[in-house]
């Protein structure tokens, strides 16, 4: 199926239908034209994520923040012995 436009003598738009090339071609022999229809491209954005997402990625940074700070302030009991 395909959009064409249906000529009168004179080259003038006389209808536009909707049909088979085979069906344009047997009833307007000639008289046709097919419409050409560009679709535009449009750019879909990255979807944002979503609230649930968000805060599971903020804790998952503020568990490693939290790690790291634990970490660096540990006391190493041999240390306190041996000091």
């Amino acid at each position: 199926m395909a959009i064409y436009e249906i000529l009168t003598k004179s080259g003038n738009v006389l209808k536009t239908i909707i049909a088979d090339y085979a069906f344009v071609e047997a009833n307007y022999p000639g008289k046709f034209l097919e419409v050409v229809v560009e679709t535009p491209v449009v750019e879909t954005p990255e979807p944002e994520p979503d609230r649930l997402e968000a805060i599971e990625i903020k804790l998952d940074k503020v568990v490693k923040d939290i790690a790291a700070i634990l970490e660096s302030t540990r006391i190493i009991p041999e240390s306190i012995n041996n000091g």
